[in-house]
């Protein structure tokens, strides 16, 4: 199929990378150029270390593709990064892990079909290992699971300002999430389609992050009041009781 193109970007993807290799990196950039609407989006790459370099023809097919260089950080401090270059109309965050799903496609063809745009879409994501992943329409219910980043696209006004807290080195994105769905006002359009495929071997699968969640009851607390803050206290001691040490969890 031939390629839209928007009047102008309706998404911009920020890719993290990292002494990137070439067949991963190119695996991910292809699931996105591959999309129809490939046209209507710009690619943000931002690396650290090694760096392959891209195929011409992979790059004609995106509206623009930039390539950033940022210190190793973190991911969240490379997703900082790419926040501070142009944006489209919405974010999504990708790792060099991941994958683009033919669903996003709708999602796109949505967008561009509303006058009064959400300012927050939760979609869906095909987790490895563990299955399909969508968002809960519960109030508080992040304070038990976060939401898959890989399948979120966020409204790109929605980071005037504000950025991603890199003292939490796994889990600043469930930060976020947390005080962004605190805004009672927040245009909130939920999807049920499958974006992306998420590789669940990525940092945040692998090691706890013990100061998010040492924080979290305030985090919490901060948010969402009183009444959800002892939940959260509650939680953290049932999952002590029934994990063991959270210092010795692998």
């Amino acid at each position: 199929m031939i390629a839209q193109m928007s009047e102008k970007t309706v998404l911009t993807v920020i890719l993290a990378v990292k002494d990137a290799e070439e067949k991963q990196l190119t695996g991910c950039m292809w699931s996105v150029a591959s999309l129809r609407n490939s046209r209507s989006i710009d690619l943000v790459i931002v690396s650290s270390g090694r760096f392959p370099g891209l195929a011409d023809d992979c790059k004609s097919l995106f509206r623009s593709v930039k390539v950033v260089e940022s210190a190793p950080l973190g991911v969240y401090s490379a997703y900082n990064r790419g926040l501070d270059e142009r944006l489209g109309e919405y974010v999504l965050f990708l790792g060099v892990d991941d994958v683009v799903l033919p669903g996003l496609d709708r999602v796109i063809d949505m967008i561009m079909s509303l006058e009064d745009k959400p300012d927050f879409i939760p979609c869906y994501s095909l987790m490895q290992d563990v299955g399909l992943s969508g968002p809960s329409k519960i109030r508080g219910a992040l304070m038990f699971r976060n939401w898959c980043h890989q399948g979120l696209l966020y409204g790109s006004k929605l980071f005037a300002g504000k950025r991603f807290d890199v003292k939490y080195k796994v889990q600043a994105d469930h930060k976020f999430n947390l005080e962004l769905m605190a805004d009672k006002k927040l245009k909130v359009l939920y999807r049920n389609d499958v974006i992306t495929h998420f590789a669940s071997g990525g940092l945040t699968s692998t090691f706890p992050d013990l100061l998010f969640r040492a924080d979290m009851p305030s985090i919490v607390r901060n948010s969402y009041g009183n009444f959800y803050w002892l939940i959260a206290l509650a939680k953290r001691k049932l999952s002590d009781l029934v994990k063991g040490d959270p210092t010795k969890r692998t």
